[in-house]
């Protein structure tokens, strides 16, 4: 199907220099650090008691709307990086986006600038704000969220796929993406425990994100230190723009054939735009997988909606738990049992399948993968599901807490940890191996664009709730009766995604959704 030119060919194989190993995990393990310690803190601490006492719903709106511009502003910079400018240009600009934006959360949160802090410090019992922007410091802290988000999507879209660009030896590009998740969730659990045990007050935390700042700065050291090693790989035409031109050619070619013989029907397919002449095999087949990966990561969304709830609901769900004594920030440690058990997930099926072994990803190996880390989403939101009605029944309004354990969080937390060893492993390998030369930053950022989608999907269910009888709050102080919602919310959501299986799995086995790019393997493997 695809077919290749020596020039084609010639691109997708540039010289190698030869980085250092080292450098492409540390720099990874750095920047996601500075990302995490934001990202899984940000609703426990926007909530907190002892901090800016933001309502529940308002916490999780802002976690979700940081995860949606993050998401959604990584396509634009991989538009960029494909068509116009090399990936690590379009890295380098990000990185100073990011840091630009840490630099404001130190400015803000500083108390000796009085933007914000020292109002808070001289606030004893805050008023619930009526609407998102009234709630403490959130004049300040919305712009702060929006750069550092729209930095973090040029890095993330272009990051991976960058990184796999210089994997050019044996079968090394194979297993990358197992390095490259184990180097993510390893530096998302430094990032937040570090955080999380700097941050012990509202003045604390100009020392947590200055520390998070210089994790970000090493990063972008170690990035340039191995500028003169990497291998830049020129961007071509982008296949976005092709769409664009084809699109209009059909419909160009069919309102001439119309014109031309009135009452037939042309069906302005890839064959009456190949035969214009303006469009090679290439450019139809890069048009196809293009469209292909859109309806995959379409699917995908409600898998990714499960996905944000461990950084929004769950924690929420954990702060209104019975928690040891002397045990700080247990709600973090809870939430860590994501990313550790991805890691040892990943470790285990390297040792047992992977090592010594020549894998070959095939559609129906990572058709299954995908499969498996959606049914395993769907029993964690039955978990969380569960737990919050139970946890619900043994509220004490007195105390605003349940009975339940906070230890109880790990279930839904593990099962999600387990499904994405599976589902995120498989998305990132689509992203890679799937995608045409002319769109490989794109691809991988329609896997964030969907998590992106996901996001706002969440936010907008969290703002249809205090719109109707219920309001999104997991206080057992509550004033609403009608405990039902808040685990049904779970158990609906289960529900969605349980039929995307379906769909997902009828979808390879009638139209084979799932195609891998020869041309991807084939560079893996014949760099040796």
């Amino acid at each position: 199907m695809y077919e290749t030119s020596i020039a084609e060919t010639t691109r997708l194989l540039p010289k190698k220099h030869g980085i250092p190993d080292p450098i492409p995990d540390n720099r990874i393990l750095c920047e996601r650090a500075a990302f995490y310690s934001l990202v899984l803190n940000l609703v426990s601490s926007l909530s907190s008691d002892g901090l800016l006492h933001w309502s529940a719903s308002h916490s999780s709106f802002a976690a979700f709307l940081f995860s949606g511009i993050s998401n959604i502003s990584a396509i634009i910079f991989a538009i960029i990086s494909d068509g116009l400018y090399r990936r690590a240009i379009t890295i380098s600009t990000g990185f100073v986006i990011y840091l630009f934006g840490y630099a404001f959360a130190i400015a803000v949160t500083n108390p000796s600038t009085n933007v914000c802090i020292p109002s808070l410090s001289n606030a004893t019992l805050p008023q619930p704000a009526s609407s998102l922007i009234d709630e403490p410091c959130a004049r300040w802290i919305l712009p702060v969220l929006s750069i550092i988000a729209i930095g973090s999507g040029a890095i993330q879209s272009n990051m991976a796929v960058f990184g796999a660009e210089q994997t050019q030896k044996s079968k090394a590009t194979t297993r990358y993406f197992d390095q490259y998740l184990i180097a993510v969730n390893t530096g998302g659990i430094i990032g937040s425990l570090m955080l999380s045990f700097i941050q012990k007050d509202i003045k604390s935390y100009f020392v947590g994100y200055s520390v998070a700042a210089g994790l970000l700065l090493c990063s972008f050291l170690l990035f340039i230190i191995g500028y003169r090693y990497y291998l830049h790989v020129d961007p071509i035409d982008t296949v976005v723009r092709t769409c664009y031109r084809y699109v209009v050619t059909s419909l160009l070619l069919r309102w001439q054939t119309k014109k031309q013989r009135r009452g037939s029907t042309s069906s302005g397919d890839e064959t009456d735009a190949k035969n214009s002449g303006r469009f090679t095999d290439r450019m139809i087949n890069d048009i196809k997988s293009f469209r292909r990966a859109l309806l995959v990561f379409s699917l995908l969304i409600p898998y990714f909606l499960i996905y944000n709830q461990i950084s929004s609901t769950f924690p929420l769900q954990g702060e209104h738990m019975w928690k040891p004594a002397g045990v700080r920030n247990i709600v973090t440690l809870m939430i860590l049992a994501d990313p550790i058990t991805l890691i040892i997930g990943l470790a285990i099926i390297y040792l047992v399948f992977y090592r010594n072994r020549d894998l070959v990803h095939t559609e129906t190996t990572i058709h299954r993968k995908f499969l498996v880390g959606m049914f395993l989403a769907c029993i964690a939101m039955l978990i969380a599901g569960t737990l919050e009605k139970y946890r619900r029944e043994t509220c004490d309004p007195k105390t605003d807490k349940s009975s339940m354990s906070i230890y109880y969080l790990l279930g839904q937390n593990i099962c999600m940890g387990l499904s994405e060893v599976f589902a995120m492993l498989a998305s990132f390998e689509y992203a890679y191996f799937a995608a045409p030369r002319s769109a490989q930053s794109l691809f991988m950022s329609l896997r964030f664009v969907s998590i992106g989608i996901a996001s706002f999907i969440g936010s907008g269910l969290i703002n249809l709730y205090p719109n109707t009888s219920f309001t999104l709050d997991f206080s057992c102080r509550a004033e609403d009766t009608m405990d039902w919602a808040f685990y049904c919310y779970f158990f609906i959501i289960a529900s969605v995604q349980f039929v995307f299986f379906i769909i997902f799995y009828a979808s390879q086995s009638a139209f084979h959704l799932i195609e891998i790019n020869p041309q991807q393997i084939e560079k893996a493997y014949s760099a040796n």
